[in-house]
């Protein structure tokens, strides 16, 4: 809904730059000036281009552009995964660790709020505005095992997504161990012969 002050009697319409809609008042403005009109459009910035006719007639050569305002009606997305220096698995990305609070990490629309589900543990991750990168430091320790994060994103339009999955990790902090044997007894440089079961 649009709002403004006018002329008490005029008449107005309103278009938008790069839209072929119009909205034009029921009424007259009121006595006190004031006037609201709903208009429907799609998602994108708009100025509205208010045209005013007064009661005797007069309309202004050119509209006069009002504040321009965005529409949003999209949710937004995220992504994430275990952080690249919380990863000691063979690489830095394969999704093993033996960190059991470690750092994720990923991205999401700038200026979003983002919620991160990770087991029992639900936090509030960093965003920068500019970027829309996010990281987040989990508090509690997590069990060995592997872990799929949830993400829940809100934007600044108040726009809230579905819980978005994130990508897996596994937490490994057992060290080996080893499981075979030697055969026989062996003196300083021989081969030795192990069997595995």
């Amino acid at each position: 809904t649009l709002t403004g002050v006018a002329e008490p009697g005029s008449k107005l319409t309103i278009s938008f730059d790069g839209s072929t809609k119009t909205f034009s008042l029921a009424q007259p403005v009121g006595e006190d000036g004031t006037w609201q009109l709903p208009v429907s459009l799609a998602n994108g910035t708009w100025t509205p281009l208010v045209k005013v006719t007064d009661v005797a007639g007069n309309t202004l050569t050119t509209p006069f552009a009002g504040d321009a305002f965005t529409i949003d009606t999209v949710a937004p997305t995220a992504t994430g995964s275990l952080a690249s220096g919380s990863d000691t698995g063979v690489s830095d990305s394969d999704g093993f660790t033996s960190n059991p609070i470690p750092t994720l990490t990923g991205q999401t629309e700038p200026g979003a709020m983002l919620s991160v589900v990770v087991g029992a543990q639900t936090l509030d991750a960093f965003v920068d505005p500019d970027t829309g990168e996010w990281s987040v430091d989990l508090t509690d320790n997590l069990p060995d095992g592997t872990y799929t994060p949830l993400f829940k994103a809100t934007d600044e339009f108040g726009n809230l997504s579905t819980p978005i999955k994130g990508t897996a990790f596994t937490i490994d902090t057992k060290a080996p161990q080893f499981l075979g044997q030697i055969d026989q007894t062996y003196k300083v440089g021989d081969a030795v012969a192990l069997s595995l079961p």
